[in-house]
């Protein structure tokens, strides 16, 4: 405390020492230059000025008089004659000079405030007061400077989960004022050594050196205070009700990046989320899976602009005349790092994006494209339809389009659609599945036996096709459950005049049990892997001439 007071008087010392001086250099350079009558008096605005911005209107003011009597009664008109000022000359030279380091030391103090002002809302919540991140990363950088090599950081972040549902029926001046009582409770439920930081509205975080307050001290503190805050808020007389998720994350002051170590605390606090969890620490191992796949989502356009995806087919057989029928196409991506990517590695991760129908329109063109340039085979190609195509049938406009461009019938397309994808908007997905079959494509079920409300689908939609599920496929047992199951999927196809299709068929024994039970339609490894359009087409040539034996 002596230091800083030390430090503040000197810097009080030293900036009126800089005034001194200029005004001393002001009078012998206007002496210099042969005394008042010539324009260098004005030089004396610099001093005052200067004065002014240093100690506002009182500093400007003395420093106007102090300029004025130097320039005044102790300078010459003229030098070289020795004749002094009139009264009146110099009298107003001083009090103008005094207006004018008044009027400057007025301004200053007032752009000092607003600065000041400025940079307090640039380090500070404007909801509630407390400390923001950008002054969480100098205060962090300032302690990694001062720590010793070695030193451990901890950041812990407090998520207040569903705030945003929470608050979305309360004004501006009500959503403050919660946000100020949260504050205040994880004020009091912070450890008495840590600084309380808030990060929009709805994430609180504090910091800790690991060699006063270990991990350890940390974890226990959460676990015996922390809980507290899931007790009510009043807000305008309305009780609400919060949960709160904790991400932890540790770094070596050597490794230290505060950004990276709060992107890591937060990454944690939304695992804590997802698994409903008190809290969480951060783990490497699943934020680079995470990161991979925000990588592969920035990819995405760029690889469909080069041709990096491609089709594979997978041949759809009929099991009593042993012809394709059909081929599932499906969506590789040949990434130039990491090899051919399976649709699971990035497609459900588009799925909230805009990307689902740049990927989409990629394949839908692509089909079409090969079904007109495909004259051996007079079949069907069917294509996944995931849940937001469902709920969103705009694209319906660019598969006309294409259509028309390659002059292919709709007849020869089958859109697969899955029981689960159909429960997000059944009036839109009915509504884009009947388009569809307006233009002449037909519809298939996949996955079936797995969803919630089948009977009900099949009734409301129009329906070519039932896909077994491959996870019923898989028992060989007879007597299984299973194969009850498969049994009736067959035979409530066909009291509804529609094809089942099995997939998933990797054993001649599955093959034949499906061909004894009456299954229309097979497709599975055992008759082929899905394949690239070359290699396809060499299977076409020779496919299985009796794939039930």
């Amino acid at each position: 405390m002596t230091y800083l007071r030390n430090k503040s008087i000197l810097s009080i010392l030293s900036r009126i020492s800089l005034v001194a001086v200029l005004i001393a250099a002001v009078f012998f350079l206007v002496r210099a230059t042969g005394g008042s009558k010539y324009v260098f008096t004005h030089t004396m605005y610099i001093p005052i000025l200067l004065a002014a911005y240093f100690f506002g209107a009182p500093g400007g003011v003395i420093a106007g008089w102090i300029g004025g009597v130097v320039l005044g009664p102790l300078m010459p008109i003229s030098v070289s004659t020795g004749e002094m000022q009139v009264l009146t000359n110099w009298l107003y030279r001083l009090i103008f000079f005094a207006g004018v380091g008044a009027m400057a030391g007025l301004l200053f103090s007032r752009l000092n405030k607003r600065n000041d002002e400025i940079s307090w809302m640039a380090q500070h919540s404007l909801e509630t007061g407390l400390p923001n991140y950008n002054h969480f990363i100098d205060s962090l950088r300032k302690a990694q400077k001062e720590a010793e090599p070695g030193t451990e950081f901890a950041l812990v972040v407090v998520r207040i989960n569903d705030y945003s549902e929470a608050t979305a029926i309360f004004n501006v001046e009500e959503t403050r004022a919660l946000s100020v009582k949260l504050s205040r409770m994880i004020l009091c439920l912070t450890p008495d050594e840590a600084r309380i930081y808030h990060h929009f509205s709805h994430t609180f975080f504090f910091y800790m050196d690991l060699n006063q307050y270990s991990l350890e001290k940390i974890k226990a503190h959460i676990e015996r205070n922390f809980y507290k805050i899931e007790r009510p808020i009043q807000i305008n007389r309305i009780p609400l009700f919060f949960k709160f998720s904790i991400g932890i994350a540790t770094e070596s002051v050597e490794e230290l990046a505060p950004s990276s170590l709060f992107r890591k605390a937060n990454w944690a606090s939304n695992l804590a989320a997802a698994q409903n969890l008190k809290y969480a620490f951060y783990e490497p191992r699943i934020d680079q899976a995470s990161r991979r796949t925000q990588r592969l989502l920035g990819e995405i356009r760029s690889a469909a602009n080069r041709d990096d995806f491609e089709l594979f087919y997978q041949p759809i057989i009929q099991l009593t005349t042993s012809e394709v029928v059909g081929m599932e196409a499906l969506i590789r991506w040949n990434h130039p790092d990491l090899g051919y990517l399976q649709p699971s590695d990035f497609l459900p991760y588009c799925e909230n994006t805009s990307l689902i129908f740049l990927i989409h329109d990629w394949v839908l063109k692509t089909a079409i494209k090969r079904l007109s340039d495909w004259p051996d085979f007079k079949g069907f190609v069917s294509i996944n339809l995931s849940t937001r195509l469902l709920t969103d049938g705009q694209w319906i406009d660019t598969l006309v389009k294409l259509l028309e461009a390659y002059k292919v019938s709709a007849e020869r397309l089958v859109f697969e659609v899955t029981e689960s994808s159909l429960i997000e908007d059944r009036a839109e997905s009915v509504r884009t599945l009947n388009a569809l079959c307006d233009l002449g494509a037909e519809v298939a079920i996949d996955d079936f036996g797995t969803g919630y409300s089948t009977f009900e689908y099949i009734n409301i939609l129009p329906v070519q096709y039932l896909k077994i599920d491959r996870s019923f496929i898989e028992s060989d047992t007879p007597s299984s459950k299973s194969q009850a199951i498969i049994k009736s999927i067959i035979q409530l196809a066909k009291a509804l005049e529609i094809k089942s299709i099995a997939e998933g068929v990797e054993t001649q024994e599955q093959l034949d049990w499906l061909t004894e039970n009456g299954c229309d339609y097979v497709q599975g490894f055992l008759l082929s892997r899905p394949l690239p359009i070359d290699r396809i087409s060499l299977w076409m040539e020779e496919p299985p001439s009796n794939p039930s034996r």
